[in-house]
């Protein structure tokens, strides 16, 4: 394991508190990697193969009563707020039926320590603000990664050199990417007429 880097044990029981950070040692699962931090969720719970409805949706504590289509829209607006706060090659993947802890991974690179730390309080803030309860917050040693985990969520900020490392966009490469960017709006002004001189 990388020395300086905490992760969260895959065993603990779901925590819903907004206001601490999971700290363990990595249990090998198949979820993590070599530095011990998770792949993909660090709630270790498990999905229902049978989905609910709207409300009826089942799964880990952080999206609890949040339809698919909230989840999906609280992942693009993740993805937003990470190129308005100057993230880059920022992508939202819809791993659905392809992981049985997590529906969308977020993923995007920061340009420094401090804004990759910053962006995990930034995402942090925005699930509060949408009633997604945080599972776990996680970041190296280093500032070059950190995750937040909403359970059917987790957002990954990595800085450049790590991102390519791990490569999750490879482990998930059969993954339905997520349109996310702004649709550029058409100026709807009429043009003025222009004034006849007389």
């Amino acid at each position: 394991m990388t020395e300086g880097i905490s992760s969260i044990t895959m065993s603990e029981p779901a925590n819903t508190s907004n206001d601490s950070d999971h700290v363990g040692q990595s249990t090998g699962n198949a979820d993590s990697n070599t530095t011990g931090l998770p792949l993909v969720s660090t709630s270790g719970k498990s999905k229902s193969k049978t989905r609910g409805k709207a409300v009826g949706k089942t799964g880990g504590t952080g999206g609890a009563g949040k339809s698919d289509r909230q989840l999906r829209q609280f992942a693009i607006d993740v993805a937003r707020l990470l190129d308005d706060l100057h993230c880059e090659e920022i992508i939202v993947l819809d791993v659905q039926g392809k992981s049985q802890t997590v529906d969308y991974v977020v993923i995007a690179t920061g340009t420094s320590d401090r804004q990759i730390r910053s962006m995990g309080e930034s995402v942090q803030d925005l699930g509060s603000e949408r009633g997604l309860l945080r599972f776990g917050r996680e970041i190296d040693g280093r500032s070059s990664w950190v995750i937040v985990d909403f359970t059917d969520i987790v957002v990954h900020v990595f800085e450049t050199m790590t991102r390519a490392h791990y490569d999750l966009e490879m482990m998930w490469g059969d993954a339905p990417r997520v349109r996310w960017k702004r649709v550029a709006r058409k100026s709807t002004k009429a043009a003025s007429p222009s004034e006849e001189k007389d």
